[in-house]
């Protein structure tokens, strides 16, 4: 009898520890997204900076592949809260901005870079919900590689879609 409660125990314990790393909908404190048509996390050094009473940076990096993520919403005009931020909109009204390094390359990153009628590589952040523990929500976004706008090298960009992020803000 000890043995079988002692199978159920393990078997419980067993069943509880399934990790669904590769899921794209789940988002346990951390980011995720679908770059390039490939689904990545970055869960590694997730944080929330607050910037006075108008924006946020949430960063994060990929415990694999080392990459590295930020991106910046604010609202220059009013205080942050829950909305749709996007870099196409005038006067830093409800802004927002992604940013990607490749592992171990500060120099040559991706970002989003928006000027009308000339670059289109926008970025949209769908705050969620923010409270003064937690921050949700989605992004997408079309960056470029930072030498293209600089006039060294060809067009490269990355597509990001699905992203999420659920994290926690650290005081």
């Amino acid at each position: 009898m000890k043995a079988i409660l002692f199978l159920a125990f393990c078997s419980v314990i067993a069943l509880y520890s399934c990790n669904k790393v590769n899921d794209p909908k789940r988002v346990d404190f951390a980011m995720s997204a679908v770059i390039d048509g490939k689904f990545e996390t970055f869960t590694s050094g997730d944080s929330v900076r607050t910037i006075n009473n108008y924006g946020v940076y949430i960063t994060g990096v990929n415990d694999t592949t080392s990459d590295r993520i930020s991106i910046y919403v604010g609202n220059t005009q009013g205080t942050f809260g829950p909305g749709v931020y996007t870099d196409t909109t005038a006067n830093n009204v409800m802004a927002s901005q992604i940013l990607m390094y490749p592992a171990a390359d500060y120099t040559h990153y991706y970002y989003s870079y928006y000027i009308k009628g000339t670059y289109n590589f926008t970025s949209t952040v769908t705050i969620t919900s923010v409270d003064s523990t937690n921050l949700k929500g989605t992004f997408s976004g079309n960056i470029v590689l930072v030498d293209y706008i600089s006039g060294t090298s060809a067009l490269k960009n990355k597509v990001i879609t699905n992203g999420q992020f659920n994290i926690n803000r650290k005081h």
